[in-house]
């Protein structure tokens, strides 16, 4: 652990300073090519976690692991040999990956792919947190770089009060979001408010535009702070209603919304260039009515203890 830390902060530093010269040379390439180098360039360092440092004992069998595994989602049909579909098929739970599978006892392959067993809603209802909330904070993003003047202050009053109000919303909610009509009336507040936001802050912006600076930050942090609250509501509220469905995809929830974040940046830029910073708030909104209705589509549950999360 401790060499894979000085790894990462030697590499950084050899960043730092050996990158800008050669990205001067290397300004003249085709775009394609800077992509790569660029990629390769962040690859190695992405590969050491500074909360897990990987190591190479740790990899090989991971490594083989996932390439055991890849087979059995693929091989759904049951092998051959003139045997019944259901004979010698049991049940198991397998310990690695957290959910039941239906299994050959002496070919080892998989009749059903296990990612059908999956809560599909639960899944999706994380996907459209992770794509929302990045929508949302980009689209806003924009409105607070006219106000406040300039692109560092918007991006530092916009992170830090929405990731503050997210962290304290997430801590409250746990008092009072123990039911699933709560954690819906807080996806329809937020629905609401970012509609609210979109339409109202410019023409308020326009008039307030003459304040001094630190009136401004302060309106924004007054602007931004309900919101953040709303916003971290919804996840943890999720963490707890699929936690009473399938506590075994957990993980699975946490990983596609991680990677739908990312995705979402993406979709953000993208729907920015053609249809502007408006319709972006607009889409991260609809991604929050979307995960209001996949709520309800998950398994009912009048109370979810907070021992879960």
């Amino acid at each position: 652990a401790a060499a894979a830390l000085g790894a990462i902060v030697g590499a950084v530093v050899c960043y730092a300073l050996v990158l800008p010269p050669v990205f001067d040379r290397w300004m003249a390439l085709e775009r394609w090519m800077r992509i790569g180098i660029s990629v390769a360039c962040l690859l190695p360092l992405a590969f050491f976690s500074p909360e897990r440092p990987i190591s190479a004992k740790r990899v090989a069998p991971g490594f083989s692991r996932l390439l055991s595994w890849l087979p059995r989602q693929l091989s759904w049909l049951p092998p051959s040999g003139g045997r019944s579909v259901e004979s010698g098929f049991s049940r198991t739970r397998d310990p690695e990956w957290g959910f039941s599978r239906t299994q050959d006892p002496e070919s080892g392959f998989s009749r059903t792919p296990r990612w059908r067993t999956l809560p599909a809603a639960g899944l999706a209802y994380f996907a459209c947190l992770g794509v929302g909330f990045m929508l949302i904070e980009i689209g806003l993003m924009q409105r607070f770089v006219i106000f406040l003047g300039h692109p560092v202050y918007s991006l530092t009053v916009i992170l830090f009060t929405l990731l503050l109000g997210g962290g304290l919303g997430s801590a409250l909610s746990r008092g009072w979001v123990t039911q699933r009509r709560h954690a819906a009336a807080a996806l329809g507040a937020i629905v609401v408010s970012v509609v609210c936001y979109a339409l109202v802050l410019p023409p308020v912006f326009d008039r307030w535009m003459a304040l001094e600076r630190w009136m401004r930050i302060g309106i924004s942090v007054a602007c931004l702070l309900p919101l953040g609250l709303l916003l971290g509501v919804p996840l943890p509220a999720g963490v707890r209603m699929l936690a009473a469905e399938r506590p075994s995809a957990i993980a699975w929830a946490w990983a596609i919304n991680g990677v739908t974040s990312v995705l979402g940046a993406t979709l953000a830029i993208f729907v920015a260039m053609h249809w502007g910073f408006t319709r972006v708030a607009f889409a991260g909104a609809t991604a929050y009515g979307i995960a209001m209705l996949l709520a309800a589509l998950m398994k009912r549950s009048a109370t979810v203890p907070d021992a879960v999360v």
